[in-house]
């Protein structure tokens, strides 16, 4: 498993709807390891998945002095989505993880669904059998071998497809001929297509999304109709919608500004989606290629919308002029 040396953490990530931390908002994955496994695996592991969005417990980021470990390891129990344990020797002989683990258990049971998600790290299926059968029955990912980014892909399409589906289509996009560089397009699972419940404007934000976007390649975002699709299979379509419309207006202000060709407007888009998927190296190459003034005036803009969405209401102080009497 390889991993970034150069991650660093912060005391709190902001997320889509707020900071990452374990009180106040409901926690897409709560991570159950051991110490042991932090520097080679959990800590970059945890740092790329906030990174992309999503609200994860994890010790370093969600607990502060003073805090109960007990107190504050059950409050991430019982509000995670789903629970990622990471299965490695060190995590056999402790016995915080397997409290853990059996919380996870517990609100498996009582979900009746998928809570527990396994990450081999290190260990063989014997062994893993031999800790616990049910665990050895779970469909895991397993990490020796693969990148960070791999890793944090296959649990990505399990627990935020919304995140994993634009991560593939930057992949795709930055990978000759268009082949995701992450896996073989025709081995990727794509959640589910559900009901999707959504007000009629929705839909025509959804209009101006991919008619805006047509300009850097139809086949990109795709039609309206394929777009909706997309936001079915997806767990928060409203954040995704938002994110997408970031991106539309960052795009859209740019190349009123600058008149740009067909291939110079795909790669602003690309460029978007690596500020968007916080990707710096990407980004910078690309800045490159898009010219330092359009990437510095799209970044402006993309940071003043970005920055906009991100606030709840807002109150302009207009007022109506008197004239003079």
């Amino acid at each position: 498993m390889t991993t970034d040396a150069a991650a660093t953490l912060p005391s709190k990530t902001e997320v889509p709807g707020g900071t990452m931390t374990a009180g106040g908002l409901e926690i897409d994955l709560f991570l159950s390891h051991a110490s042991e496994d932090k520097s080679t695996l959990v800590r970059p592991l945890a740092q790329y998945l906030a990174d992309q969005g999503v609200n994860v417990w994890y010790d370093e980021f969600s607990l502060t002095v003073g805090d109960s470990l007990s107190r504050s390891i059950d409050a991430g129990l019982a509000k995670a989505k789903y629970g990622l344990v990471v299965l490695s020797k060190k995590f056999f002989e402790k016995a915080w993880p397997e409290y853990e683990l059996r919380g996870l258990v517990s609100r498996e049971i009582a979900a009746r669904g998928k809570v527990i998600l396994p990450v081999w790290f290190g260990v063989s299926h014997d062994e893993v059998l031999n800790f616990s059968p049910p665990l050895a029955d779970k469909k895991a990912v397993v990490a020796d071998g693969k990148s960070l980014e791999e890793v944090a892909f296959e649990i990505l399409q399990a627990i935020r497809p919304d995140i994993a589906g634009r991560l593939d289509l930057f992949n795709k996009l930055r990978a000759p001929g268009g082949q995701s560089e992450l896996m073989p397009l025709d081995s990727l699972k794509m959640a589910p297509m559900r009901p999707l419940s959504i007000d009629g404007h929705s839909i025509v934000r959804v209009h101006i999304v991919t008619q805006v976007l047509e300009g850097a390649g139809g086949d990109l975002v795709g039609s309206a109709r394929e777009f909706l699709e997309n936001l079915s299979r997806d767990l928060y379509p409203e954040v995704e919608l938002r994110t997408w419309e970031v991106l539309t207006a960052a795009y859209l202000g740019t190349t009123r500004r600058f008149d740009l060709d067909g291939d110079k407007r795909k790669k602003l888009l690309e460029f978007l989606l690596a500020l968007s998927l916080k990707a710096s190296k990407v980004a910078g190459s690309l800045a490159e290629e898009i010219g330092v003034e359009v990437a510095s005036h799209a970044l402006g803009v993309y940071k003043h919308v970005a920055g906009l969405s991100e606030k709840g209401m807002v109150v302009l102080p207009f007022e109506e002029s008197v004239p003079n009497a």
